[in-house]
């Protein structure tokens, strides 16, 4: 990412539209990162247009706009599908290219890449059917989620044969799949991740067993604690898991931005990677931008800096560049 303290680039030149809302389940979530990273930059002098939609069909880019940022999570924003449309129309934007998204945002073929890579995972087996059998290398309990999914919409803990046969029942109707992984209740981390540099590791206490949609955003069952960094944890080891969470970076050929969501054994500290997220919850409580004013980036610099690094991004590349 251009550091824009060493190149400074005059902002209210730069033209950026913020798109939020979207067709998931996510949509929520959305609007409330759109709002943040509108205000945001707008602060620091852009010319921010908000743009919210719920039916990709009728959204209308406006080619004048130097960058896109999307703040969309979930189906559409986060599996390639508006990238491309980005890239077709030669628009810069904020984030992973398409083919890294749609990647990332399957559970499935992101630990299958990231297994190839020596990257420590959880046993897991991709569901497909509601008839499909108990999977021969998964033990009760285990965790069943929607392999596209996010903010733990959908996920639930499966404790037995009749609550897997009634879950999948109830679930794969709404989801094309699902992934089941083993449950193991460990230390509950995140990793955000800057242009492929870690930032200071966050370490989740949620008030029950599960950091679930309840824990990140309701709080009908108390508060969750976030610690950043983690008090107990070595710093030895959180060198490691910062060190893991950039092979699985450039693993993955993210750019911009990434989380990585991780399980640490209780005892030994050793990590078990669950998901990343090509485009985490953007607000100024959120988890990535939590991690970056510990590291001495304000909320408004880190949008600063992410569109001047696409804008840039884009200048260099002279086929694609607009006036």
């Amino acid at each position: 990412m251009l550091n824009t303290d060493k190149f400074p680039i005059d902002t209210t030149t730069i033209n950026v539209a913020v798109l939020m809302g979207g067709p998931s389940s996510e949509n929520e979530i959305s609007l409330q990162s759109g709002q943040a990273i509108s205000d945001a930059l707008s602060s620091e002098g852009f010319s921010v247009r908000e743009i919210t939609f719920s039916n990709p069909a009728r959204l209308i880019l406006d080619k004048n706009m130097h960058v896109v940022f999307p703040a969309l999570h979930g189906n559409y924003g986060e599996d390639g599908q508006l990238q491309k449309v980005l890239e077709d129309n030669k628009i810069a934007y904020v984030g992973c290219d398409s083919y890294s998204n749609s990647i990332i945002i399957n559970k499935h073929l992101s630990k299958l890449t990231l297994l190839r890579a020596g990257v420590p995972l959880l046993p897991w087996k991709l569901v497909t059917s509601v008839d499909q059998v108990f999977p021969e290398n998964l033990s009760f309990p285990i965790i069943l989620k929607p392999n596209t999914g996010g903010s733990t919409i959908g996920q639930s803990v499966i404790n037995n044969q009749n609550e897997w046969e009634i879950f999948l029942k109830k679930s794969l109707p709404c989801e094309s799949n699902m992934i089941a992984e083993s449950y193991f209740k460990g230390i509950e981390i995140t990793v955000g991740l800057i242009n492929g540099k870690s930032l200071p590791i966050v370490e989740i206490i949620p008030p029950g067993d599960l950091f679930d949609f309840d824990a990140k955003y309701k709080f009908n069952n108390g508060i969750t604690e976030y610690i950043c960094p983690p008090k107990n944890l070595p710093v030895e080891q959180q060198n490691k898991i910062k060190s893991l969470a950039e092979l699985i970076y450039y693993t993955l050929n993210a750019r911009d931005m990434l989380r990585v969501d991780m399980l640490l054994d209780q005892k030994t500290f050793a990590p078990y990677v669950l998901e990343a997220n090509s485009i985490p919850g953007f607000t100024q409580s959120s988890l990535l931008p939590k991690a970056a004013e510990i590291a001495g980036i304000p909320f408004s610099k880190l949008c600063k800096d992410l569109v001047i690094s696409a804008y840039s991004r884009n200048y260099y590349n002279m086929s694609s560049f607009r006036q």
